[in-house]
């Protein structure tokens, strides 16, 4: 979820969910080869942004090394 943007960047928030034990995420930005974040927090803010551009992120909680789950 989009908690704050300016013109050149987003702050995004998600909240865990429950029954998943989840170590880190990883959230993406479609088009970008890497993520823009990989850790453990819930929310982050992605700088670099162009104003009156849209963006699509996808967030991945990471249970171990190797499990990647889609949440949102």
């Amino acid at each position: 979820y989009c908690r704050d943007k300016t013109r050149n960047s987003i702050t995004l928030d998600w909240a865990p969910l429950a029954q998943q034990a989840f170590v880190r995420y990883i959230v993406k930005r479609a088009g970008q080869p890497q993520p823009d974040y990989n850790g453990p927090l819930t929310t982050i803010t992605v700088p670099g942004l162009t104003a009156g551009r849209s963006y699509t992120f996808t967030i991945q909680g990471v249970r171990t090394q190797t499990n990647q789950t889609p949440i949102y």
